[in-house]
């Protein structure tokens, strides 16, 4: 399972600013300290988790570009989990 460096690394080298990496990145993990291991996958790893993420940031700054990029990075941190998933199963990881 990547761990939130992995995720972090492969945010930046897709040229996305720091501060949202790291940002949407903590925030899909937080369940992870209360559901530990791929469980945590079945919380804000879903695509409705991503769009709902760009549509705060889009009702809290108004830019559509930022509630993209938030999207966007959602949606690669889930990428990067289907990748290196192990027979996880995590439904939210596999939906079409």
């Amino acid at each position: 399972m990547p761990d939130f460096r992995t995720h972090l690394n492969v945010c930046k080298k897709q040229g996305y600013p720091d501060g949202a990496c790291i940002s949407v990145n903590k925030w899909m993990d937080a369940p992870a300290s209360m559901y530990p291991g791929c469980q945590h996958r079945n919380f804000r790893h879903s695509k409705k988790d991503c769009d709902y993420l760009a549509n705060q940031a889009l009702r809290r700054t108004g830019d559509f570009k930022k509630a993209k990029e938030m999207r966007d990075i959602c949606n690669l941190h889930r990428l990067v989990d289907k990748k290196y998933s192990k027979g996880c199963g995590c439904a939210p990881l596999f939906e079409v």
